[in-house]
């Protein structure tokens, strides 16, 4: 590792939830030195995330040659039963919480981070990181940027926000609201007064329903995480016709998962209540409105552009080709480990150093569901 170019010079490995709640103040800190915001609180919410129940949580933490903690790197390790498999992928697909650190560490952060766990025999291990300078230290066998679009930034007044917006977007919107209150007499509540088993029956009669413990888990993550919240939007006669989840920090207002009704005729409910949601955080003096994992709606083009970088190290013989398809077979296909591992990704294109490609955006002006979306543009691929 090139101390001048990354003053790094020690790593511990931390593992398991609890440990890593332990250290969730020493990263508050870390984050608030490096500007990354509400370290603990979203790492406290990440930790109750039930798809995350089969993999063991870690923590590289990287000290400088003062013995200072400088950065931080979060991952998960596949693991089958109780046995770690030594693949490694980042908690936070989205780099919020992958690699903390000044953005001029970012990159030696990462290599570091790698290297320290392909050195305890680590097969591979994926990070996210947020920068666009060359990688330091151990390279990659994979490097993919790709942007994502999922906040929308909130001016001083709705028309002023919705002025972001096409001009389809800014009538639907409008539209949709005005008829949820015409047609149901639908009223907004901001904090739902709503039980476990209430949040459970209107998700089966939702559009894209969800197993009835993941139903448990958000209404219980709601409840129990710092900033969370339930927001709901209520016809005349007392029945819920959409409702949302999330989380408020400071400035911002994180949205995690959203139900929508689909009994309710032409209208499109999700919409009006993302129409509703702006309007109150506007009100409420916020700046920022996050969709987790973006949302297909079209007023994702209204959304702020951010660029992620994907890293992925591999030991041999498990960078080899054949090997990489044999242990993709493992994962899903909508595991973005897979595609890394596969080349399979329609934003990763195989020849190394491709030239950037032209985003491609994605827009359905009534999609009923918040879901993956993300803006595929400058793929870059070293495979060896």
């Amino acid at each position: 590792m090139n101390l001048e170019f990354a003053p790094l010079s020690a790593c511990v490995l931390i593992s398991g939830a609890s440990d890593l709640l332990s250290a969730a103040p020493r990263l508050e800190e870390l984050g608030r030195q490096c500007g990354q915001k509400n370290v603990e609180a979203q790492l406290r919410f990440l930790l109750t995330v039930p798809y995350f129940g089969n993999k063991i949580p870690h923590a590289v933490l990287l000290y400088n040659q003062d013995n200072e903690l400088s950065a931080a790197v979060i991952v998960l390790e596949y693991r089958w039963r109780q046995l770690g498999l030594g693949v490694f992928a980042p908690m936070d697909p989205d780099g919020d919480l992958t690699v903390l650190s000044a953005p001029e560490l970012q990159s030696a952060a990462a290599s570091m981070a790698a290297e320290f766990l392909m050195q305890k025999q680590a097969r591979a291990v994926y990070l996210v990181a947020r920068f666009g300078a060359q990688i330091a230290g151990t390279q990659p066998v994979t490097i993919l940027h790709r942007d994502l679009r999922r906040t929308l930034p909130l001016l001083g007044s709705l028309d002023e926000t919705l002025a972001l917006m096409g001009s389809r977007s800014r009538r639907n919107m409008r539209n949709f609201s005005r008829r949820a209150i015409k047609e149901f007499g639908a009223v907004f509540y901001p904090d739902c007064d709503i039980s476990e088993e209430e949040l459970i029956e209107i998700n089966r009669v939702c559009a894209y329903p969800v197993p009835d413990w993941v139903s448990s888990w958000r209404y219980h993550s709601t409840h129990t995480i710092p900033g969370g919240f339930i927001a709901g939007l209520r016809s005349d006669k007392g029945e819920w016709l959409s409702l949302l989840g999330g989380r408020r920090y400071g400035d911002i207002t994180i949205i995690d998962w959203q139900m929508n009704r689909i009994d309710l005729g032409s209208i499109s409910i999700g919409t009006a209540m993302r129409y509703f949601q702006t309007e109150h955080d506007i009100a409420m003096g916020r700046k920022w409105l996050r969709f987790n994992g973006s949302t297909l709606h079209s007023i994702q083009n209204a959304f702020q552009q951010e660029t992620v970088t994907d890293l992925l190290w591999m030991r041999f013989p498990y960078s080899l080709n054949l090997v990489r398809h044999l242990c993709a077979k493992l994962l899903p296909d909508s595991n973005r480990l897979k595609a890394m591992l596969t080349g399979s990704d329609t934003s990763l294109n195989i020849a190394p150093h491709a030239a950037p490609t032209e985003p491609q955006t994605a827009s359905y002006e009534e999609d009923e569901q918040s879901t993956s979306s993300v803006v595929k543009n400058r793929a870059i691929a070293a495979s060896r």
